[in-house]
């Protein structure tokens, strides 16, 4: 036995004290006094039927000696050692969108807490408590924890997310558990079943709820031969269980009534059932959201619901060409989309243009003298420096005979995206400049290692672009690849916060930061907001709910909101799937954790029964006649 408490062994000092407070106590002495007869009678007759009377005083000592001794021992807190009692326990918790799943009184997720909750509670004190939770990656959330208490408090703040669940992740933990203590005992708490298990214990959670679900939601809009525009919805429908009438409803533009409705009826496929809406007509030529809803009721809600949001094109900037020749350039950017462009010579910008705002500056063999700070500058072929420009011109290098251009093979995300669709091959040129660069820019063209286009940041936070050579002595502007370039880099000067406004949960996206950006603000589905960093042309973000996400810009002073919907993982919506495999290698031991009894209860039970024994001698005392 040890104790936990040991200097509370002091309390033993009371029992001297009780001791001395009862030979200290006040005695009481018999006196004669004239009685009748019949009173002396009645003296004797309770004398014989209170034998004990006489004891009463050194039972109340004995028993207040003993509760001093056992109140010590419970301040103490004795802990019997019970040798090779207790386990080493790791929990392996899916909280995966599935587990979001009721019977109508408790999740899936409830009910695995539960479960590790009843194993915690009835092991052995002393024994240690690992717990995993997965969703779309493994988190330990403690290890090694003998405390019951606490184990149970971190279980019982864990929420399930709507993302799938990487089981692999969580089996690679679990295994290197399993290796440092071969007798560690693992529970997996999980709606699916697997086929094949090894020294795991699996928990599973499901029930027999019926689940539907909606994917693959488009929404088209058409012109009528009267004018009038009408909306057509349509999508596929899953019943996993059953065949089911099942009911659509399309909310547009927030309204609080159907603004169309169908019954469908679904049979229980792999692909899901493809349905459309009939027509639904707009007030307007366009919409800014489209909900699409299943009626029923069934176990799973994330699943249920669709929002289709119209993204507003953001690329509707303002483009100035500043050129002697604009031919080539006014027609790759036509061909990549409509945007608004003019081109004017160097004199008209100076004379007319020069304070002007636009969204994309290109100087074509033209250097302004002061660096624009609207909007992104593209410099072509500038042969001399200019302040803030984050690069300064060294020299002119002419080519007896053409060099090859080559373009990066860095595995960055963004010289990925800027290269999309350019080949690079056969591409040439005889002249060009060499550069000193400052800011951070990033190589997408070079030959022999000198950079020939570029792309990065001005001293003023916005975008550059720089090609370190004439377009018209080189073959690029003649091919494929110049197009596609120009195409990468138009999304790279003006780009859009989402790249879509529809996602799945568990994704990880990118959302862009725009020019002048001063803040981006994302808001979850369930409140939950992150600033993102603005010195990052591109941030990542990884969506762990189901629902509408909201991204706010703070731009220039002005805010702008962008939103877009996370689906529940086509995965995660069958109410019962079937798993391969969930095994960790290894011969497991029997090797056992010292376990520890506390009697602590006990001793509070002989208290309260010694406190009652105590009184009713007190009680005895004070009431007996003499």
């Amino acid at each position: 036995m040890s104790f936990m408490y040991p200097l509370c062994l002091l309390a033993l000092l009371g029992i001297p004290a009780v001791i001395i407070i009862y030979i200290l106590r006040s005695q009481y002495t018999e006196q004669t006094v004239n009685s009748t007869y019949i009173w002396t009678l009645s003296e004797k007759f309770l004398k014989r039927r209170n034998p004990l009377s006489g004891l009463t005083g050194i039972i109340a000592l004995i028993l207040q000696l003993l509760m001093v001794l056992l109140i010590t021992l419970a301040l103490v807190k004795p802990i019997i050692t019970l040798k090779d009692a207790a386990n080493e326990y790791c929990f392996i918790l899916d909280a995966s969108a599935s587990m979001n799943m009721s019977d109508g009184e408790k999740t899936r997720f409830e009910k695995g807490k539960d479960e590790i909750e009843d194993v915690i509670s009835s092991s052995k004190r002393g024994s240690e408590y690992t717990l995993i939770y997965v969703n779309d990656e493994a988190t330990t959330i403690y290890e090694g924890v003998s405390s019951k208490k606490t184990a149970l408090k971190l279980l019982s703040e864990l929420e399930p997310s709507y993302a799938g669940s990487n089981i692999d992740s969580a089996k690679m933990i679990a295994q290197e558990f399993f290796n440092k203590s071969p007798s560690t005992e693992t529970y997996l708490v999980t709606d699916k079943s697997y086929n094949m298990h090894q020294n795991v214990t699996i928990i599973d959670v499901s029930g027999d709820e019926n689940n539907y679900g909606i994917t693959d939601v488009i929404c088209q809009v058409n012109t009528e031969i009267d004018g009038t525009s009408v909306l057509t919805v349509g999508g596929k429908l899953n019943s996993y269980k059953k065949p089911t009438s099942l009911r659509v409803e399309a909310y547009v533009d927030g309204a609080d009534a159907p603004s169309g409705s169908g019954e469908f009826m679904i049979l229980p496929t792999t692909d899901g059932t493809e349905f459309e809406l009939g027509k639904i007509k707009l007030d307007k030529p366009s919409y800014s959201s489209v909900r699409v809803v299943i009626a029923n009721e069934d176990a799973l809600f994330s699943d249920n619901e669709v929002i289709i949001y119209n993204a507003k094109n953001e690329k509707q900037y303002k483009t100035i060409i500043v050129s002697e020749a604009p031919f080539f350039l006014e027609a790759s950017i036509d061909a990549v989309g409509d945007y608004d462009v003019i081109s004017v010579s160097p004199e008209e910008f100076e004379a007319k243009y020069k304070n002007s705002s636009f969204g994309l500056y290109i100087f074509d063999s033209y250097v302004p003298a002061e660096l624009p700070q609207s909007g992104t500058v593209w410099m072509i072929n500038a042969n001399q420096s200019v302040s803030g420009a984050g690069f300064s011109y060294r020299s002119e290098v002419v080519l007896k005979e053409p060099c090859d251009m080559e373009k990066s093979t860095s595995s960055q995300s963004t010289i990925r995206a800027l290269l999309k669709g350019v080949n690079a091959k056969d591409l040439y040129l005889i002249k060009y400049l060499r550069y000193s660069t400052s800011g951070d820019y990033m190589t997408l063209l070079s030959t022999d290692g000198i950079p020939l286009v570029m792309a990065g940041e001005n001293d003023f936070g916005n975008r550059m672009v720089l090609f370190a050579f004439d377009i018209h002595d080189s073959n690029i502007a003649l091919t494929g690849d110049f197009v596609s370039l120009v195409d990468n880099l138009i999304n790279y000067s003006f780009p859009s916060v989402l790249d879509s406004t529809s996602y799945i949960a568990g994704e990880e996206i990118i959302i862009n930061t725009v020019a002048n950006c001063e803040s981006v603000k994302v808001i979850s589905p369930s409140g939950k907001t992150k600033y993102l960093d603005t010195q990052k042309t591109m941030n990542t973000y990884v969506l762990g709910e189901s629902g509408t996400y909201t991204v706010e810009v703070n731009a220039g002073g002005s805010i702008r909101t962008h939103s877009f919907f996370s689906e529940t993982p086509y995965g995660e919506r069958a109410p019962k799937t079937v798993e391969q495999n969930f095994s960790i290698i290894g011969t497991p031991s029997r090797d056992r954790l010292d376990g520890e009894f506390d009697p602590t209860i006990i001793i509070f039970v002989l208290i309260a029964l010694i406190f009652a024994a105590d009184w009713m001698v007190y009680m005895y005392e004070k009431r007996q006649l003499r």
